[in-house]
């Protein structure tokens, strides 16, 4: 059994890890797609890009596509926020 815990905290650790490197990375979804399509156009043919790694990253790049959504509908909800404050302040002086 104490073998599943280092294995556990080693895998989060590698996760945070690629989170805080792709957060620092500013890769957009354009570079992203033009890595991805370099990639399977210079693949070997007789050994092309497995299946399973190639769902994996279509996958990555649909959760990135989620992840700009969500930061930019909260942008705009703490920009909307801001202004409402703003109004309210000017109001009531």
């Amino acid at each position: 059994m104490t073998g599943i815990s280092p294995v556990g905290g080693v895998q989060l650790n590698e996760t945070t890890s690629t989170m805080t490197a792709a957060a620092s990375n500013t890769v957009n979804k354009d570079e992203f797609l033009t890595l991805l399509i370099t990639q399977l156009q210079n693949q070997d043919p007789l050994e092309p890009l497995d299946n399973a790694e190639f769902v994996s990253q279509v996958t990555q790049f649909s959760s990135l596509e989620q992840l700009i959504s969500i930061r930019e509908a909260v942008e705009n909800t703490a920009a909307y926020l801001a202004e409402l404050e703003d109004s309210q302040q000017q109001q009531q002086n």
